[in-house]
């Protein structure tokens, strides 16, 4: 790829040149015609930015993207997952006893329902919890740990697609700082041979 200058014209607008064009005429867009200078002359001309590759992330859908946005909607199902688990977490039995109701009913309540009802709450708070419940809150627990795992690898998927994006970007200013360089050395060089 040989180099290629700015040849600017004085309406202010800059045409690209390459050296294999040295001696010939080439037209501004402004209509005027502008004569290239020589080999030698076309050196001290401002050379052309070096033109640079689209990055990986620049309008292009590439892995990186597709991870990120894989890993966002991990996330976002994780967290809609981990809200409507909790929302309809199990409820104790015992939590659904309204205290007040339960004193007004138990005042009404023949002797033999009574026993009934104390021999079933004494077997109750004996195991704590019934086995139904204890059940419910195991799976829940599933859930809750599954919507977590969903959401932690939404956010690892997210942050591996940043960071290679950043490391791209990295790489890339690196590359256009030793562009800038090998060019400066190319002018002095230049300039010296005058």
């Amino acid at each position: 790829m040989s180099a290629k200058y700015l040849l600017p014209c004085r309406c202010g607008q800059q045409v690209v040149v390459e050296p294999r064009q040295a001696g010939e005429t080439v037209a501004c867009p402004c209509g005027q015609s502008l004569p290239i200078p020589t080999l030698l002359e076309m050196a001290a001309l401002e050379p052309v930015p070096a033109e640079m590759p689209l990055p990986a992330s620049g309008g292009v859908w590439g892995w990186r993207h597709g991870m990120m946005f894989l890993g966002g909607a991990l996330l976002v199902v994780g967290i809609g997952f981990g809200i409507h688990f909790r929302w309809n977490r199990p409820i104790a039995p015992i939590d659904t006893v309204d205290p007040e109701s339960f004193q007004q009913g138990a005042a009404k309540f023949s002797p033999s329902r009574t026993w009934r009802i104390w021999r079933y709450m004494k077997q109750g708070l004996d195991r704590q919890t019934d086995q139904r419940f204890a059940d419910e809150m195991t799976v829940y627990r599933w859930k809750q740990g599954f919507a977590a795992i969903l959401a932690l690898s939404g956010v690892i998927l997210v942050g591996v697609g940043v960071a290679k994006g950043r490391g791209n970007a990295n790489r890339q200013t690196e590359t256009r700082g030793e562009g800038k360089t090998a060019r400066g050395g190319d002018k002095e060089r230049g300039r010296g041979g005058d």
